[in-house]
């Protein structure tokens, strides 16, 4: 009897492993890879004064990338004791400036360090490409910049 059911199962397990391999290798051909890479962005002291002071250079960025999935960090500098940076979408930003809409906007990242803890950073892997507002806040250091991310191929 056992020899009746195990003749039955072993073939039809064989069947189910040959079935699964061959689903796995038709999943498998369609897939392709890039190579995501990693843009590090490092926001230094001058422009960053720049941006808060107006007396320096204060150029909006553009930020070019391969794919959306590539990894993109913006590293500002350190500001004071505390030191908080945003992003948000330019339009809700100008809008918010211009007292169009009296309510600070949602901001998209954002990143707050205190002193010993290492630079603010935002991470911008994923975003869609558009035009973006950077704003840093601390006792020390301060400033607003526009940031455009864009995907070329």
């Amino acid at each position: 009897m056992l020899d009746k059911i195990l003749n039955f199962i072993y073939p039809m397990a064989r069947l189910s492993i040959i079935v699964i391999f061959i689903l796995f290798g038709f999943a498998s051909c369609g897939q392709t890879t890039n190579k995501n890479i990693s843009i590090v962005y490092k926001i230094d002291l001058d422009y960053m004064e720049g941006c808060e002071t107006g007396k320096g250079e204060c150029k909006p960025i553009v930020l070019k990338r391969h794919f959306l999935q590539d990894s993109i960090k913006i590293i500002f500098p350190g500001g004071g004791t505390q030191s908080d940076v945003y992003l948000y979408s330019d339009t809700a930003f100008v809008r918010w400036v211009q007292n169009i809409q009296s309510k600070q906007p949602k901001a998209i990242r954002h990143d707050q360090k205190f002193v010993g803890q290492g630079n603010p950073t935002l991470d911008l892997t994923g975003l869609q490409d558009g035009i973006y507002r950077s704003q840093m806040t601390s006792c020390g250091l301060g400033g607003t910049f526009k940031l455009t991310i864009t995907t070329e191929n």
